[in-house]
């Protein structure tokens, strides 16, 4: 909406060098810009009040439900899960996909705004808006290597963390034979290693967020200029509201351009994450188990179907155990 409102106030102050300029609808027009802006600046804060409120609900439900599960695992399944593992699922894994929310609206808006900008440009600029379509069409199989990328570094960042936390979690746990057998220093190397490779596939996962970034930006810019090279060379003829107006629609496209490889990203970390806490609820659990005949018919005396027992009544035989 703002493009066109753009357009309409720039025809509008053009009509004053004929004297005919109507500064009634002139001025409404350009009310009409101004509160373009505040009720998108309104709706942005209602979006992030939004997003906070899902991904809170979420990180909730997945930590609660990793947790409870983590109690149940059988004991095989115990000793081959790392606590490292175990720590990334309960905040970077549930983080990512409480995230997922927000990737999918931000995908929404970016698709929605590039079909609308380049419909704007056919109604303004005709069959030169083909040579946008085409420039920006050429961007498709390099989303598709930035999908690949993305996916590759995030698996390694994963993988490189999870190995950290795990290591840190045996070494604190066994600081005392560090310290008795003087093995600081094979440590520290130790760790120092597997912090470097943590920090390389983040610095790569950042680089490549970074370069496509600029890349889409500098399009923008490019797609712009190319648009009006060849409109002019078709003979077409130029006025300032026709130049705002297309500025403001590659304006307007540059953010979604932008936030594509960052969205991607956050779609591909979701998905990892997503595939990590699945593959440790797949893990075997012990059975919840029966109460016995004898404290059966007490569970209507305790909440949420405990039994109300007393520690008196129960008798352990010698060589056995219990657990409640």
């Amino acid at each position: 909406l703002g493009p066109v409102l753009v357009n309409r106030f720039v025809s509008l102050l053009q009509t004053a060098q004929s004297g005919t300029m109507d500064l009634r609808e002139a001025f409404f027009y350009a009310i009409l810009v101004g509160a373009s802006g505040i009720v998108g600046g309104v709706a942005i804060q209602h979006y992030f009040l939004w997003y906070l409120k899902w991904n809170q609900i979420v990180t909730n439900v997945l930590n609660r439900r990793i947790f409870l599960h983590a109690l149940r695992l059988k004991k095989e399944a115990r000793e081959a899960t790392p606590v490292g593992d175990l720590v990334n699922h309960m905040s970077s894994d549930t983080e990512a996909v409480a995230e997922f929310g927000g990737a999918v609206a931000d995908m929404l808006y970016c698709v929605i705004t590039i079909i609308g900008a380049i419909s704007l440009l056919f109604y303004y600029l005709g069959s030169t808006a083909w040579v946008a379509v085409v420039l920006m069409g050429v961007l498709a199989p390099l989303t598709k290597k930035v999908s690949r990328d993305f996916t590759r570094f995030d698996e390694d960042l994963m993988k490189w963390r999870d190995r950290r936390v795990t290591l840190m979690s045996q070494i604190l746990s066994a600081i005392r034979l560090v310290k008795h057998f003087g093995w600081e220093k094979s440590v520290a190397r130790e760790v120092s290693h597997v912090r470097r490779e943590e920090l390389g596939s983040r610095e790569k996962l950042a680089r490549a967020e970074l370069v496509v970034t600029l890349l889409y930006v500098a399009v923008g810019t490019f797609v712009l200029f190319a648009v009006l090279a060849v409109h002019a060379y078709r003979g077409a003829k130029f006025d300032a509201a026709l130049i705002f107006t297309c500025v403001s629609l590659f304006g307007l496209l540059e953010d979604p351009f932008a936030q594509i490889s960052r969205v991607i990203s956050s779609m591909i970390a979701a998905k990892v994450g997503g595939e990590r806490i699945a593959g440790f609820l797949r893990l075997p659990t012990i059975d919840k188990g029966k109460p016995t005949a004898e404290f059966a018919q007490r569970a209507g005396q305790a909440e949420d179907s405990r039994w109300a027992i007393t520690c008196g009544e129960l008798q352990v035989p010698v060589g056995t155990s219990l657990a409640i």
